[in-house]
């Protein structure tokens, strides 16, 4: 779509969706390097599989600290499993927000 209205695209670079929905207006489209494109999608809220925003993992994580609820506990309060709330307390993911 973007090729048809625009032009060719460098070589090294591709379409970023800034919006992940299926929102086809040329506004939508951002040209980026592969690397770029990488890091965009790869990093919290800005994962398109992410339902978390940052303001909900800075409160997991108080409420790990805290010991109250367990994780299954959490991960009910934010609608997602428990592996995810294994995932932000090792670090293995949300490492960026502590």
């Amino acid at each position: 779509m973007y090729e048809n209205h625009i032009g060719k695209i460098s070589e090294g670079c591709e379409i970023h969706h800034k919006d992940f929905t299926k929102n086809d207006f040329l506004d939508n489209f951002q040209v980026v390097t592969k690397g770029e494109h990488k890091s965009i999608h790869t990093k919290g809220e800005n994962h398109p599989n992410s339902t978390l925003r940052q303001q909900d993992v800075i409160q997991i994580r108080i409420d790990l600290g805290e010991g109250i609820l367990n994780q299954t506990e959490i991960a009910k309060k934010f609608g997602v499993c428990s592996h995810t709330i294994s995932d932000i307390k090792t670090g293995k993911i949300w490492k960026h927000i502590k």
